[in-house]
C-alpha cells in the first residue's frame, strides 16, 4: 500500500548479498535498510539510533502527502 514504508534491519554481521532481506530489497526498490557503521560491533545506543533515523526518513519521504504514512520493520536476529 502506498501508505506503508518498509524498512530491513539486518541483524549481526548484516545481511550478505544472498540473504533473504537483500533478495526482496532487490526486489522491492522502494524499501529502506537500516545501515551500521560496524555490524559485527553492536551497540545499542548507537544501532538504535540509526533505526529512528532511518524511521524517520521513511515518514519524512511522503510528509506532502495527506496519508498518514505507516512504517513496518522487516527484522532480522
Amino acid at each position: 500500500p502506498a501508505d506503508v514504508a518498509i524498512v530491513t534491519v539486518p541483524g549481526l554481521h548484516g545481511s550478505g548479498p544472498g540473504h533473504w532481506q537483500t533478495r526482496w530489497e532487490a526486489r522491492f526498490p522502494e524499501w529502506r535498510r537500516v545501515e551500521q557503521t560496524d555490524w559485527s560491533t553492536p551497540e545499542l545506543p548507537r544501532w538504535s539510533a540509526r533505526v529512528g533515523e532511518t524511521v524517520r526518513a521513511a515518514l519524512a519521504e511522503r510528509a506532502a502527502s495527506r496519508h498518514k504514512r505507516r512504517v513496518i520493520l522487516v527484522a532480522h536476529s
